[in-house]
């Protein structure tokens, strides 16, 4: 294992452990907080039900691609594929049912696998130094440091500039693409207006700092609260106050009247608001959006996420078909692979292909 997982990787490898990263990573991220310092990113990715979402198929892939012996994978495969559960109601077990996907916890053969399977990953994130915009984060270009692993658990680290961090975020390969499935704000936007409803990082932050500010005016038994009002505020109103000698912090609480008024608040409204959440500001600032009509297909879907999400850039005609890729230039052939008879587009590719149609009547039969 040690010479088969990336040293980035500190868990469940034999020799390793999970503190080693610990001490990395704050000697990375040490000084933050101080002016002055060069751009640098640093991101944490949590894989959600990470065990549980691990396809089959896709593991012994990762462990032929690893040079595995055939008959060591199909072991095993038989042992992660013969799996039932069982739930219990009241007390006694259901009739049992086959698992499709997943590890199973308390296994001592799954934290091995599921580093094996997550190689994967870490090598095509080593590929980012191929791409000419990418920068390493400070102290790491010497050990080509591109993220470091605590299981399921990643920290993504960069140069802080948006080339860097689009790297991670937008790229198809190995090289950099103009052409992004979605811009960044449809990706921000609610699930029913036909987004991913990602949290957009700067609307979040105007909107904590807003939450700072109605502190200022409800939360008055707080220590830091009574020093600003015993210093800065001085009896004035607080809705205009601008002190100079405050800190950076203190100046952007007290500066939100602008973007408190955008997300529909007045100052007596503040007073008189008993609870105020950020989200509760976040939403207001982001605004309504007209829902998409196809919305019911997306919410609440219980399909496979990857099904989920090219369905959804179906519905967006955001697809990667031939007839959008010859209008950008990357390939002349439009005709489509599966029936030799037309163009391909996302309207041919699924309801007029005659492949397609034939999927379309094995599944609806």
């Amino acid at each position: 294992m040690d010479t088969l997982v990336d040293k980035c990787q500190s868990a469940f490898v034999p020799g390793r452990l999970i503190t080693d990263n610990i001490i990395l990573n704050h000697d990375l991220i040490k000084g933050y907080g101080r002016k002055g310092l060069s751009p640098r990113c640093v991101m944490k990715l949590d894989m959600q039900k990470a065990y549980d979402s691990l396809e089959w198929v896709f593991l012994e892939q990762v462990m032929v691609g690893l040079g595995f012996p055939v008959v060591f994978v199909k072991w095993i495969m038989g042992c992660v594929t013969t799996v039932t559960y069982s739930i219990l109601v009241n007390g006694r077990p259901m009739q049992p049912f086959v698992a499709r996907r997943g590890l199973r916890q308390g296994d001592p053969l799954s934290p091995f696998l599921f580093v094996v399977a997550m190689e994967f990953l870490t090598r095509k994130l080593k590929t980012l130094r191929l791409i000419p915009d990418f920068n390493y984060h400070p102290r790491c270009e010497k050990l080509q440091i591109v993220q470091l692993g605590f299981a399921e658990d990643l920290l993504l680290f960069c140069r802080g500039d948006i080339r860097s961090v689009q790297s991670y975020l937008w790229r198809e390969d190995n090289k950099m693409t103009k052409k992004a499935s979605l811009s960044w704000d449809n990706v921000c936007y609610p699930k029913s207006a036909g987004g991913f409803n990602v949290i957009d990082i700067c609307l979040w932050n105007r909107a904590a700092i807003c939450k700072h500010f109605w502190n200022l005016c409800q939360k008055k038994d707080r220590l830091w609260i009574q020093w600003v009002h015993s210093y800065y505020v001085k009896g004035k109103h607080i809705w205009g106050c601008d002190p100079p000698q405050a800190s950076c912090m203190v100046k952007k609480a007290m500066k939100t009247k602008d973007t408190l008024e955008k997300a529909g608040y007045l100052y007596e409204e503040i007073l008189k608001t008993s609870h105020l959440s950020i989200e509760k500001i976040y939403n207001k600032l982001r605004g309504d959006y007209p829902k998409v009509s196809w919305k019911r297909l997306i919410c609440n879907n219980s399909g496979y996420p990857k099904w989920i999400f090219i369905l959804q850039l179906e519905a967006l005609g955001r697809l990667y078909t031939r007839d959008r890729l010859a209008k950008w230039g990357v390939m002349t052939e439009l005709i489509c692979p599966l029936c030799d008879n037309h163009d391909e587009s996302i309207e041919h590719l699924f309801f007029k292909c005659n492949f397609s149609a034939s999927l379309w009547g094995k599944m609806l039969t």
